[in-house]
């Protein structure tokens, strides 16, 4: 798969899940804001565990850390407008 599809499909994946919970939220700034943070923690266990032994790994988890982080400011952003 190449590095354009899989951002692709990572981001539509993100994307669901976000906005899953965003209907399920009563603090939906507070929710994104949250989940963001909860992904940049587990990049850096990924990171900190020695599971990073692939230079691919660390691509793909640079890859999610921007999707997710992009996902949640156009959401944020969608909300405050």
């Amino acid at each position: 798969m190449g590095d354009e599809t899989l951002r692709k499909n990572m981001a539509a994946a993100i994307r669901i899940v976000l906005e899953e919970g965003l209907r399920k939220t009563d603090d939906p700034i507070t929710y994104l804001r949250s989940a963001a943070e909860e992904i940049r923690e587990l990049v850096d266990l990924f990171e900190r565990s020695g599971w990073s032994g692939r230079m691919d790994g660390a691509a793909i988890r640079a890859m999610l850390v921007d999707e997710v982080e992009a996902a949640t400011r156009e959401m944020i952003r969608r909300l405050h407008h």
